[in-house]
């Protein structure tokens, strides 16, 4: 298996014909179809929730911009959230360290509608997710998977940042704008975040563009400091995680977020609200040293 989790939204036209998608580059695979016309009596359209179809067994999981679904021997992900990113994320972390990841066989990139698309084929992970059968877990074996994620993290962390990189102080493992939303910049081009300050404003300056200041908070007091720059998975999460049968992780999945952070980034993803509260409890329990990441969820709790 190769699980993800989440629910992807289809968007529908409000007029009475979809329009027709671009033509995608030669030798690119077509996306998927647009659907059919709607009847002229019809009601418009309005967002709606995705339903994976259960006739249709190659689809292992469907979220809002990217499809995840068997290829023959392997795995095939798709969408308009599909970047690069994660593929260079992949083969730097199959390059550096010992962690289990999928090989990827190829990739394509192109435009749909002037909006991005891209396409990764990939090796097929054995193994289910750590959130199925997190909650049957003995104490011990929690316990033990934390750790071992932690040493994962520490293997990370030794990745050395390419040259071509360096004047950054954050970016996405292929020099990319980060997609986080406590980090995306409200302008366009974004501005590169080349130090810790540079980093720390854009917060603010996303926290108070959604009315932060309401809190009567001075964020900035919070916000925690870093000197550090560090390759970071930046979603480790239980949906993420593959485990075999006798709970051994077998893969690190969902690399898209993936890239050099402050040091304290890896830990504040760990612990947002919509994890298993228990999980957050024992990554906190087993983190190697303290963090103290009290502004980031004073900024989540404006930004999510």
């Amino acid at each position: 298996m190769f699980p993800l989790t989440g629910d992807m939204l289809s968007f529908h036209s409000p007029t009475s014909t979809p329009s027709p998608a671009s033509t995608p580059s030669p030798g690119s695979r077509p996306p998927p179809p647009l659907p059919p016309p709607r009847p002229p009596n019809e009601e418009p359209f309005v967002l709606v929730p995705w339903k994976p179809r259960m006739d249709d067994p190659r689809t292992i999981s469907k979220q809002m911009g990217a499809e995840v679904r068997l290829d023959g021997e392997g795995i095939l992900k798709r969408g308009g959230r599909v970047r690069p990113n994660e593929e260079e994320a992949l083969r730097t972390v199959k390059k550096f360290t010992t962690i289990p990841v999928p090989d990827v066989h190829k990739s394509e990139y192109t435009t749909v509608d002037d909006s991005p698309f891209g396409q990764i084929w990939m090796e097929r992970v054995p193994g289910s997710p750590l959130d199925k059968l997190w909650d049957t877990l003995e104490d011990s074996t929690k316990e033990r998977i934390c750790k071992e994620l932690w040493g994962f993290v520490k293997q990370l962390r030794a990745i050395p940042k390419p040259s071509r990189l360096r004047p950054f102080y954050q970016c996405g493992a292929d020099g990319s704008a980060c997609q986080d939303v406590l980090l995306e910049d409200l302008t366009s081009p974004p501005e590169p975040l080349l130090n810790d300050d540079a980093l720390r404003n854009r917060i603010n300056q996303r926290y108070l563009h959604c009315n932060g200041g309401s809190y009567g908070e001075n964020l900035m007091d919070y916000l925690p400091r870093s000197d550090k720059s560090v390759f970071t998975h930046a979603d480790l999460a239980p949906r993420n995680i593959l485990v075999d049968e006798r709970v051994e992780i077998t893969g690190l999945i969902d690399w898209e977020f993936s890239g050099w952070y402050p040091d304290y980034w890896e830990y504040a993803k760990t612990q947002v609200q919509w994890l298993a509260e228990d999980f957050m409890v024992w990554m906190d329990r087993t983190r190697p040293q303290d963090w103290d990441i009290v502004g980031i969820h004073k900024a989540k709790r404006v930004l999510f």
